[in-house]
């Protein structure tokens, strides 16, 4: 029984190079983050199962290869990931880095998206809000 216990740890695939992906490639505070996870770890093993640490003091758990998060504060993240098979076994450990970027300016001035995640075809509408930035604020 001890040996079944090692060898079923022996499985567990650590990786070095980013097997997690997101978009937006530029993510911004209040921007619907869409996460992609490996289907199988690097042994071809399914993974059924993903207990995900977002970075920001929150956690899920999903049954599917892709899930969304929300940040509602500018800063870098490590997002990490642990899948599990049908047993509930660690098969597979993964993380990410992803800064989210404040408020989005353009010649200065903070313009801010009225309808978040919109429908593609439709029409986005913004808003300029009177905030202004100088042009060392804008560099930063």
């Amino acid at each position: 029984m001890a040996s079944e216990e090692s060898n079923e740890k022996d499985e567990i695939q650590v990786l070095t190079t980013p097997s997690i992906t997101y978009t937006p490639e530029k993510p911004y505070i209040g921007d619907r983050i869409i996460f992609h996870f490996p289907q199988n770890n690097e042994s071809g093993k399914r993974i059924d199962t993903y207990s995900i640490q977002w970075g920001d003091g929150t956690s899920s758990v999903s049954a599917i290869w892709q899930s969304w998060h929300i940040y509602n504060k500018a800063g870098t993240y490590q997002v990490s990931v642990s899948g599990f098979d049908q047993k509930n076994i660690l098969i597979y450990q993964g993380s990410i880095e992803i800064r989210i970027r404040d408020k989005k300016y353009v010649n200065g001035s903070a313009w801010e998206l009225l309808t978040p995640n919109p429908i593609i075809g439709k029409y986005l509408t913004f808003e300029l809000k009177k905030q202004f930035m100088t042009n060392m604020e804008i560099m930063q």
